[in-house]
């Protein structure tokens, strides 16, 4: 089942979302994370960082750290023009501020589950007079994500698309894995003007992006979400119009929904206002119509993921990939672009047997048999196919139950 992350406005008052639990029983019950600012964390004053009254001494005082109900992320810095030396950024402000958070959250009696940095690549590209390598870029998000794991907190990534591309993500998340940081999830931050615009020029495709960023999700093991906000609204109706607007489309183009819905806003104006549920403009409102929407049109059924390790090829099966390349399917190919592979084990369908998944989306069926399994000749979404009955032996590495 689709996650719901609620994230509410800078402004919009978080004391009573534990005061009057009663204002929101439903939306509360689907709200897996309440998603907070960094800054709100951070802040000593009323309106410090445009917070309003989400300062972390009042926070505290009142108690609202150890009576949430609901774990709690923050949104935090990854890399910032803010946070460098002599031009250069470094990711040690931010990795002190996220410390910090953790630190405070637990002094008030809570705990800090998880967090997410905020559009580390976007600003990589944008807010620099030149765009920063992405070495560096690689190298600062490792530091602020140190600085959580030394805590005991892990964390993912919300970067900004159209901004970046998706073959900037996908690289993005190459190279910090590979610096030894496996980000927990990936949240799209996607400004739909901006997106739609290049789409009416042909420059890009939304549907063909999001699904490969999913893919790519997939084949890294990690949830893929979309933040849902108004987009542009600026008055409560307006903000409500332009949700459902932005929901729907990205349905539409997703062809289902992600792992993750954020509803997030950082209007700074407290819109919209966080209770009550019963109320169609306020966060919470939207929150359980979100999941009311999702209880009635589900996709699919939930399946079940199982990482797929490739140990022995019997035969020297061959994969004829997209570009019309043909590569064994051996260890040395369990990376992006063509792996990793995932085992996907149906709850229901019509085969009721087994598909083998790559990054680009493309499946075969194939059928349990002991140790190993029995190929059978399939093509998939993305044009490649895997042509033998020979046994391949694999090892399988449980992750968590997807939908």
């Amino acid at each position: 089942m689709t996650e719901l992350w609620l994230g509410p406005d800078l402004n919009a008052d978080l004391l009573p979302l534990v005061q009057q639990p009663e204002l929101w029983p439903i939306a509360r019950s689907r709200c897996v994370m309440l998603q907070m600012f960094e800054q709100q964390i951070g802040s000593d004053t009323e309106n410090q960082y445009d917070i309003g009254l989400n300062y972390y001494p009042r926070l505290r005082d009142a108690g609202f750290f150890a009576g949430l109900t609901v774990p709690l992320a923050i949104e935090t810095p990854g890399l910032k023009a803010w946070d460098t030396e002599n031009g250069v950024p470094t990711g040690k402000q931010a990795a002190y501020a996220l410390t910090r958070a953790i630190n405070r959250v637990l002094a008030a009696g809570g705990a800090l589950a998880t967090y997410s940095m905020d559009d580390p690549l976007a600003a990589s590209l944008s807010d620099f007079p030149s765009p920063v390598p992405i070495e560096t870029v690689t190298e600062v998000l490792c530091r602020v994500a140190r600085a959580g794991s030394d805590m005991g907190v892990q964390g993912g990534i919300t970067e900004a698309y159209p901004t970046c591309s998706v073959s900037q993500i996908v690289d993005l998340f190459g190279h910090v894995q590979q610096a030894g940081w496996s980000p927990r999830h990936l949240h799209t931050d996607i400004d739909e003007q901006h997106a739609k615009d290049l789409e009416s020029r042909r420059l890009i495709n939304i549907s063909s992006d999001l699904r490969d960023l999913q893919n790519a999700c997939r084949a890294w093991g990690i949830p893929f979400g979309i933040i849902l906000n108004g987009q542009r609204g600026d008055t409560p109706e307006a903000y409500r119009a332009g949700f459902w607007e932005w929901f729907t489309f990205v349905r539409e183009r997703l062809g289902g929904d992600p792992d993750r819905y954020i509803l997030e806003s950082w209007k700074k104006k407290n819109l919209p206002v966080n209770l009550p549920e019963t109320d169609g403009l306020a966060h919470t409102g939207l929150l359980r119509e979100v999941a009311e929407q999702l209880h009635t049109n589900t996709p699919e059924t939930p399946m079940k993921w199982i990482q797929v390790t490739v140990v022995e090829n019997s035969n020297g099966t061959t994969l004829a990939n997209p570009n019309g390349t043909v590569r064994s399917l051996n260890p040395a190919h369990n990376t992006p672009p063509y792996g990793p592979y995932h085992w996907e084990e149906r709850q229901a369908g019509s085969h009721g047997g087994y598909e083998l998944c790559g990054i680009g989306g493309g499946t075969v069926s194939y059928s349990p048999l002991g140790e190993y399994v029995v190929f059978g000749f399939g093509t998939g979404l993305n044009g490649f196919s895997i042509m033998t009955e020979e046994p391949l032996k694999i090892e399988t590495i449980p992750l968590a139950e997807t939908t």
